[in-house]
């Protein structure tokens, strides 16, 4: 797949762009193209065709999203690989319970005996042309700091609450929030300090559910991004490395959803594991380097379980 930075779109097809085959439709006809992208692309990365519908119709109608879904399911990366692809700048806004409307918005501060305003990170992300803007785990906030986004969501300005001052959104900007919830009630308890958003905030955002890669994908993605693993990893048990890492990967997800574990083990993990495994020649350690030594003790028993079943291998302490 070809970087896109600076290419123009009526030359690069959607199926170019997202590396999807039979699309040949041009990006000039579905969606603008940005000019210059603040991401760098990853070549790897696979995209799901119907989220990715979602993902690209909201971006064309401004349509506010939420991607809600599995933990280290790729939300946050997934806006920024379309951001890369479009060539249009990300901003990606973490929430947390701490976030205050004067880190967002901005304040007068105090410098050189002089106070000038300081733009914060949303209304600077909000003045730059065709902006991507992924409001990061936006369930983490506290419901009225989310509340003060409405008018932003729906009217596409910001007011400065210390100067009355009105920042439209430059043409082109969007906004993408993530949420392991769907801005409701955390049913699953396993997200904690998780919040419920108003049902004012929440309508106005189309939503698209976000899971784990099919094991297919997830096994492509592994060997693209390490092609020569098999060479240094022989297949053990009969399968492939990828194909066990895979397995191992969808039982611990299992069990976390189950209430078994409280770390995911999410793409990132199992980039960590692969890497890992072709450095130490172990896979049993480049498991608790990636993942097991983050656990406590009662989880730490049942991943070393899970880890027998499937690698044939012994966790020790």
């Amino acid at each position: 797949m070809k970087t896109l930075t600076n290419v123009s779109n009526e030359k690069t097809s959607f199926g170019e762009a997202f590396g999807l085959s039979g699309i040949d439709v041009p990006l000039s006809g579905l969606i603008a193209f940005g000019n210059g992208t603040n991401v760098v692309p990853n070549q790897n990365f696979i995209f799901d065709k119907d989220l990715l519908k979602q993902v690209i119709f909201s971006l064309k109608e401004t349509q506010n999203l939420l991607l809600w879904g599995d933990a280290g399911a790729g939300k946050t990366d997934l806006i920024e690989q379309v951001a890369a692809r479009l060539n249009r700048q990300a901003f990606i806004i973490s929430f947390g319970e701490e976030t205050s409307v004067r880190q967002l918005v901005g304040s007068f501060t105090l410098s050189q005996g002089e106070t000038p305003w300081r733009d914060g990170a949303l209304l600077s992300a909000i003045r730059v042309e065709n902006a991507i803007i992924g409001l990061d785990e936006i369930n983490m906030a506290h419901p009225g700091v989310v509340a003060m986004l409405n008018h932003l969501l729906q009217k596409k300005e910001l007011v400065l609450p210390e100067t009355g001052e009105v920042v439209k959104c430059a043409n082109g900007v969007a906004f993408i929030a993530t949420s392991n919830t769907n801005m409701g009630v955390d049913e699953s308890g396993l997200f904690e300090g998780s919040q419920s958003q108003n049902a004012a905030t929440r309508s106005r955002f189309a939503g698209a559910h976000v899971k784990y890669l099919k094991e297919a994908d997830e096994i492509r993605l592994i060997d693209m991004a390490y092609p020569s693993l098999d060479e240094a990893i022989p297949p053990l048990s009969g399968k492939r490395f990828s194909e066990l890492t895979v397995q191992l990967a969808n039982a611990l997800r299992s069990a976390m959803r189950e209430g078994g574990l409280s770390l995911p083990f999410s793409v990132r993990q199992i980039h960590c594991f692969v890497k890992s495994s072709l450095a130490f020649k172990d896979a049993s350690l480049a498991f608790k380097y990636s993942y097991w030594n983050l656990l406590d003790s009662v989880e730490r028993q049942t991943a070393s379980d899970l880890f027998k079943t499937v690698f044939n291998l012994e966790i020790s302490e």
